[in-house]
């Protein structure tokens, strides 16, 4: 019998209990991914789906089957902008959750030359 839990299922328990923790998966995922770092987002997305919708109700929705849509969130795979924000987009709205994106200027902008 192990003697630990895999991540999935932590993730998956805490998201069942702590309201908040769940509200902010996929807003913490998508500003990891709108920060660059892909991958990361790639692995947080997947930790989303696995803690809310599931990848068979989230397959039977894109009418792609979860093996591909696991595919897409592996390290190895470059996935299409399509592909993220289908997989985003069934996310908001299976939890209810209406995104929106504020400017915080924390960093200078980037001057424009003429």
């Amino acid at each position: 019998m192990p003697l630990t839990r895999s991540f999935d299922e932590t993730v998956r328990e805490r998201a069942e209990w702590d309201t908040a923790y769940r509200e902010m998966l996929l807003p913490d995922t998508l500003e990891i991914l709108l920060d660059g770092d892909v991958r990361a987002g790639k692995i947080l997305l997947h930790q989303c789906i696995y803690a809310t919708i599931g990848y068979e109700k989230l397959g039977s929705l894109t009418g792609k089957s979860p093996e591909s849509i696991k595919r897409i969130l592996t390290t190895e795979d470059t996935p299409s902008a399509s592909d993220l924000f289908e997989i985003i987009k069934h996310i908001r709205k299976h939890e209810g959750i209406r995104l929106e994106v504020k400017v915080h200027p924390e960093e200078p902008a980037i001057p424009q030359h003429a």
